[in-house]
């Protein structure tokens, strides 16, 4: 169901026609200009068609389509809920996934709400799922929990407003810890894995083996891995790496080459750039 979304969710379309071009495509937690990204990257290409095969593959035989809509075990269309924080873009991307969703006969519920309560009611999990007492939540036999935002299994641990797609709420892959935002993202028993993601991979481990290599190109071939296995299982559809632009008058001058030759370049320091005539460039 997960490679189905990301095919109904054409990340290249929307970069194409929603961001003008002013995005880089990605396949995985990480740009395609990054030293990390993996030289075998899983693609999809946005068929509906496919789409459709893999949600009646991916899903038990009480769901499927009846003619041309998905229907559940009671016979009716099956309807998700989005939920996210409105601006003219994210407005743009609701009504993209509601249209393409409907294409593969799935209804969608958009829900708008404030960025507090994307997190707190949305996105944080702290709240028992339905038959579950709240001393039963927790992972292993002393009930640990993590986060607010991954109190304990998805089946035990829910937010307190349902929903099943989200907007807004994106991800860095962080230029100095790759490894362990990935593993805090989506380890199971990790900070942020609201979701419910049970990675087959052992994500933590990874993590510590890149921490602890013995040589740079060792600790990116094991980055790499991680960002190849976040392709393949797509535990949320990668979207797109943004680009910006900056412009400036012709008598500036100071200013640092573009792109920056490091993540730890400042090529935007107002304290060193100026004007030709003397005035700040601030």
């Amino acid at each position: 169901v997960r490679h189905a979304l990301s095919h109904i969710y054409d990340n290249e379309f929307v970069v194409k026609n929603i961001l003008n071009g002013r995005a880089g495509v990605q396949d995985t937690l990480h740009p395609t200009w990054g030293p990390y990204y993996p030289d075998d990257v899983v693609s999809f290409d946005g068929s509906l068609e496919k789409a459709r095969q893999l949600l009646e593959e991916g899903t038990s035989s009480d769901w499927g389509y009846s003619g041309d809509t998905f229907v559940g075990p009671d016979g009716n269309q099956l309807e998700l809920t989005l939920a996210y924080v409105s601006d003219e873009l994210d407005d743009l991307r609701a009504e993209y996934l509601k249209q393409r969703l409907s294409e593969v006969g799935i209804s969608l519920n958009i829900v708008t709400t404030s960025w507090s309560s994307l997190l707190t009611t949305y996105f944080r999990t702290n709240n028992p799922a339905e038959g579950v007492s709240e001393e039963e939540i927790g992972y292993g036999s002393d009930n640990t929990r993590p986060s607010t935002y991954n109190f304990g299994p998805y089946d035990q641990a829910v937010s307190s407003k349902s929903w099943d797609l989200m907007l807004t709420l994106g991800f860095s892959y962080g230029p100095l810890t790759p490894a362990g935002t990935i593993t805090a993202l989506f380890g199971e028993q990790e900070n942020f894995n609201a979701y419910g993601f049970t990675p087959e991979r052992d994500l933590t481990g990874l993590r510590q083996e890149a921490a602890t290599a013995s040589s740079r190109e060792a600790a990116r071939s094991t980055i790499s891995e991680m960002l190849q296995y976040l392709s393949e299982e797509r535990p949320v559809v990668f979207e797109y790496n943004p680009v910006n632009y900056y412009a400036h008058r012709n008598e500036l001058e100071g200013v640092g080459e573009n792109p920056a030759p490091s993540y730890f370049s400042d090529f935007l320091d107002a304290d060193r750039m100026n004007f030709s005539d003397g005035t700040s460039g601030r």
